[in-house]
């Protein structure tokens, strides 16, 4: 339901609904479980399209270490959640932490 929201370009609907996904996801699995990190990495996503890329960088910075501790430095979602986390960076501008 939240991807439908966010393909519709309603964010805040969206951001809503992956906060309750996130929520209860870090309930239920904890908060370094695979999927809490793909709710977190969304939530990240989303306050990246909402404007608000100072909260979109705070969660994509959470998500790549935890992503990290997880699977290792060397894995697909880690390479993943370190673009992701560049983007972030190059959005607000520091491009230094961006490379």
């Amino acid at each position: 339901m939240a991807a439908t929201y966010d393909s519709l370009g309603n964010y805040t609907q969206a951001l809503k609904i992956h906060e309750q996904i996130y929520s209860k996801s870090v309930n239920k699995f904890g908060d370094d479980n695979p999927l809490t990190l793909i709710s977190l990495n969304n939530l990240a996503a989303v306050y990246g399209k909402l404007g608000n890329d100072e909260k979109s960088l705070e969660l994509n910075e959470q998500t790549y270490y935890k992503v990290n501790q997880v699977f290792g430095v060397n894995h697909p979602n880690t390479i993943l959640s370190l673009n992701n986390l560049a983007a972030a960076y190059a959005k607000l501008g520091d491009y230094n932490k961006a490379m």
